[in-house]
């Protein structure tokens, strides 16, 4: 047993064993026996390799620079250089398994290939009836947007994009006048049983409908136009004024 382990675990032989060998130790092997750290006495001491001991042994404490134990660009590539180094028995068991790997993955392609064959008359006839189905939902919805459109255009007198902010607002305006008006005839109904006609008395009021709700619609445009030229004109005049500092400056 090392006298540093003795004299922690067995203290009487410890110290027999220090009467009869602390004589022949030097002052440095003594503070090792006693389990304390030797002072930095050698030249060979503050080398890497030492340095590296001596702080795996007694860390911090040991006083070392840990920067000076990181390794060298050239240490790290001879490192790398070591690690690619293979032996022949290694390099034919590593080719071995890249062969293997290579296998499996072109039997798994090769399935995965049978697999969609024999699905694909009727992932094909899927395919097909998606398109068919789509276009004719596409269809659909273009006529629809160009029968809104026409409404809009029949109710307001003027065509407008359906692209514009506007449309959707117009739009709403037309349904709810129709709204209004079946509402009414449902009335009219109710009250006096089959209507062919209406009176002058409900158009006047539909009329005052329609009216009102072109104005309101009007108004919307007029107030998002005037609201673009105010945002245009302020643009213009932060620009104005971007450039008058910029004169300034100069």
């Amino acid at each position: 047993m090392e006298p540093s382990l003795l004299r922690y675990f067995c203290p009487r032989q410890f110290r027999q064993f220090a009467a009869t060998s602390f004589c022949t130790l030097s002052p440095r092997h003594r503070i090792i026996a006693e389990g304390g750290m030797p002072p930095l006495e050698y030249e060979f001491e503050r080398e890497k390799w030492a340095m590296g001991e001596r702080f795996g042994r007694y860390g911090l404490r040991g006083g070392v620079d840990i920067s000076k134990l990181w390794p060298t660009v050239e240490e790290i590539e001879e490192v790398k250089a070591v690690r690619r180094f293979r032996t022949a028995k290694e390099a034919q068991h590593i080719a071995k398994m890249e062969s293997e790997k290579e296998q499996i993955r072109r039997k798994n392609r090769l399935d995965r290939i049978e697999r969609n064959w024999a699905t694909y008359d009727a992932q094909l006839a899927e395919f097909n009836q998606r398109e068919v189905q789509t276009e004719a939902e596409k269809e659909t919805a273009d006529q629809e947007l160009k029968r809104q459109v026409e409404e809009v255009r029949n109710y307001f007198g003027y065509w407008v994009d359906p692209n514009d902010p506007r449309f959707s607002v117009m739009l709403k305006h037309r349904e709810d006048t129709l709204k209004m008006e079946a509402k009414m005839a449902v009335k009219k109904k109710k009250k006096y049983g089959q209507v062919t006609t209406v009176s002058s008395a409900e158009q006047a009021e539909m009329k005052l409908v329609q009216d009102e709700m072109k104005k309101k619609a009007k108004r919307d445009r007029e107030r998002e136009e005037s609201g673009s030229k105010t945002e245009e004109k302020e643009e213009k005049e932060e620009e104005e004024e971007e450039k008058e500092e910029q004169r300034r400056e100069g």
